[in-house]
C-alpha cells in the first residue's frame, strides 16, 4: 500500500491499498439496515459495527463495502478496513501519494448518516461518501447504491 498520512509523532499513520475496489454497495439491501457506525474518525470501529449488523451475507453476489475491506489481503496484511469520513478526506487531500486513487468517481466512507430518515421506514440507512470527481466534498447517498471502495489500514 501507500502511506498517505503520518501523525505528529512520525511513528504512526494511515496506508491506502494499492488500488481501489470496484463499485460496491455500502449496505446489503434496499432499504439497508441502520448500523450505528456514525463515527467520523475511526473507520476500523465503524467497519466492525457494520459487519456485526450485516454479517457474512453468504447469498449476496458481491460483498458490501465494509466486508470487502475486511477481506482484503493487500501486502499480506489482514487489518484493512473501510475508512471513516475524516480518514477518507485526508486520503483525498493526499491523493497524489496514492497512484490507485482515481478522481473519476465517489468513494464510500464507513460513516453512516446519523440522521436516519423515517421514510420509507425508520431503518432506512444512508452513508457518507467523498466525491473525488467534484472536489472531494462530503455527500450522503443511499447505502444500497454503489461507490468505489478504498481499503486502508493503520501503522
Amino acid at each position: 500500500g501507500y502511506i498517505y498520512y503520518i501523525d505528529i509523532t512520525g511513528q504512526h499513520g494511515l496506508i491506502a491499498a494499492e488500488k481501489h475496489l470496484n463499485l460496491l454497495k455500502w449496505g446489503i439491501d434496499n432499504p439497508s439496515k441502520a448500523t450505528g457506525a456514525t463515527g467520523t474518525i475511526d473507520g476500523a470501529a465503524n467497519t466492525k459495527k457494520i459487519i456485526q449488523v450485516y454479517g457474512n451475507v453468504p447469498n449476496y453476489s458481491s460483498p458490501y463495502a465494509a466486508k470487502a475491506c475486511k477481506d482484503y489481503r493487500g501486502g499480506g496484511f489482514t487489518d484493512w478496513y473501510l475508512p471513516a469520513l475524516n480518514e477518507l478526506s485526508l486520503l483525498y487531500q493526499n491523493r497524489s501519494y496514492v497512484p490507485g486513487f482515481t478522481t473519476n468517481y465517489g468513494y464510500w466512507t464507513s460513516t453512516e448518516e446519523s440522521f436516519i430518515l423515517n421514510f420509507p421506514n425508520p431503518n432506512y440507512s444512508r452513508a457518507h461518501y467523498v466525491d473525488a470527481l467534484y472536489g472531494g466534498g462530503d455527500y450522503v447517498w443511499p447505502s444500497y447504491e454503489g461507490c468505489l471502495v478504498m481499503p486502508i489500514r493503520k501503522f
